[in-house]
């Protein structure tokens, strides 16, 4: 009996060894999420006050710090490795949920058979400066609990570069009932593009272009990113999404256009432009030419100066102190 238990326990003792460096693993890919939410203007008669139901992808969790032990020297390793590809500008494979993308071309050619809502899920006070005329806002999670709209077919809307939240969003409306859902592709700044109005107080805003460094190294696991640069001292990897353009090129404009075709091709979608560029002429001068290429055109807020010092930040949020490990309380 008694060699039993020390058998047991030393069963025990093994698999809590072998699970432990996972569960460790597992929160460092948590830790770049930016986790944002938004709050409604909507008028209160057009919503319908429920239980709110929280999505996957939108749990309001906050960083704080657990005692646990330093961590391990293969944790630090992946840590260095994730910095050092981010560095180098690399992207990850992950693709969009194609049956939840709606171009700005398929809104209109829909807009009078379907007569969609589109539904704005940013922040109150971005929604203000410029928005899609008729747009109403409305946080991501509480449209799960507008159940007489399921039948309707609703578009959501952001800024347009970021998707996490959006296909998600897409996916667990689908799943709760709703008939058709989709994401407008390139959202607001696609619409501006194109040469549509946009309504607000500032509805002509240049940020409204801009993604910050922070936003991008929460995104850079999609494959959809094309990023058009000039030369900048930074190692850059040599994937085909990444685009070298020297100001003054009278061939810019087909040679993007042909980069950004072939690179549609192998992702089967179609790519994001981010305009990369420390220089204020060289990036207003990439962005002109991107922009007649695609008008889901956007630039690096800050450019690379602004990017590497998000990532010493970073760094240094995964490493905390010793001693400590950097959780939340959900758990992640």
């Amino acid at each position: 009996m008694q060699q039993e238990k020390v058998r047991s326990s030393s069963k025990k003792s093994m698999s809590t060894t072998r699970v432990g460096p996972w569960i460790t693993l597992a929160a460092i890919a948590w830790l770049g999420n930016d986790l944002l939410a938004a709050t409604t203007i909507l008028p209160s008669a057009q919503v319908t006050q429920q239980s709110t139901y929280t999505a996957s992808s939108e749990l309001e969790c906050s960083i704080h710090d657990d005692s646990s032990h330093d961590i391990d020297e293969t944790t630090r390793q992946v840590i260095q490795d994730q910095i050092w590809r981010a560095q180098r500008f690399e992207v990850g494979h992950k693709k969009r949920f194609k049956q939840c993308q709606l171009t700005v071309n398929d809104l209109l050619t829909t807009r009078q058979a379907f007569n969609p809502m589109l539904i704005d899920i940013r922040k109150p006070s971005e929604f203000k400066l410029r928005r899609i005329p008729g747009s109403v806002n409305l946080p991501g999670k509480k449209i799960l609990n507008q159940r007489q709209w399921q039948s309707r077919e609703l578009v959501l809307v952001d800024k347009g570069h970021s998707y996490q939240r959006l296909d998600q969003l897409c996916l667990d409306l689908t799943e709760a009932g709703f008939k058709r859902v989709f994401v407008l592709q390139g959202g607001i700044r696609s619409w501006q593009a194109q040469g549509h109005q946009l309504a607000g107080s500032e509805p002509y805003g240049q940020k409204l272009a801009a993604m910050s460094p922070q936003e991008f190294f929460s995104e850079r696991g999609y494959a959809h990113w094309m990023l058009v640069m000039s030369d900048i001292g930074s190692p850059v990897s040599t994937d085909p999404h990444i685009i070298k353009i020297q100001p003054g090129d009278d061939n810019a404009v087909s040679l993007l256009k042909r980069k950004h075709n072939q690179y549609h091709d192998q992702i089967d979608n179609s790519p994001l432009i981010l305009v990369i560029a420390d220089d204020p002429g060289q990036q207003q001068y990439l962005q002109n030419v991107a922009t007649e290429v695609s008008p889901a055109t956007f630039f690096l807020d800050g450019g690379v100066e602004a990017y590497h010092s998000h990532l010493a930040k970073q760094k240094i949020v995964w490493n905390h102190k010793p001693g400590k490990r950097r959780g939340n309380k959900c758990g992640r």
